[in-house]
């Protein structure tokens, strides 16, 4: 039979098994803080080309949740996920609404109605080198703020 552990070594045991969880736990939350600003300069998404957005549309960009709308005066993208709990909104008539909680969104992505206290929020559109359009999720804009696409800098975006 086992030798029942003397209780000095079961107490360091113990010790050093929840030091461990507590450096892992310390690890994930330094992660969560540092991880957005490492990933600041690469967090761009491919939207498409000019000829994928008529003028006088909003079209949702399926793969990143994202609304892009065009009109005769420029671009504008602005994300889809509601700002109350992330739920994917859905177009009306009036503008948004969230299906999850009711929250409802003008054209442009500003709050109507609760419960969401925040608008969508619109991003910098870039045009890559290959001529393909590039939504900077690191580079929020104001809300309903149309741009003509700015080119990006050589060896960005595509």
């Amino acid at each position: 039979m086992d030798e029942p552990v003397p209780r000095r070594a079961f107490v360091a045991r113990l010790g050093h098994w929840l030091a461990g969880l507590a450096a892992a736990a310390a690890a994930v939350v330094a992660g969560v803080f540092l991880a957005p600003a490492a990933n600041r300069r690469s967090r761009r998404v491919l939207l498409g080309t000019d000829g994928d957005f008529k003028v006088r549309t909003v079209t949702w960009v399926r793969h990143s949740d994202l609304f892009v709308l065009r009109e005769e005066e420029g671009f504008g993208v602005f994300s889809a996920r509601c700002t109350h709990l992330g739920c994917i909104v859905r177009r009306t008539a009036e503008g948004f609404v969230c299906p999850c909680h009711g929250a409802r969104y003008d054209a442009y992505g500003r709050v109507i109605a609760g419960p969401a206290r925040r608008a969508l929020p619109w991003y910098r559109i870039v045009r890559g080198s290959d001529g393909r359009l590039w939504a900077d999720l690191s580079a929020e804009v104001e809300s309903g703020r149309l741009e003509a696409i700015v080119s990006a800098a050589p060896g960005e975006g595509a």
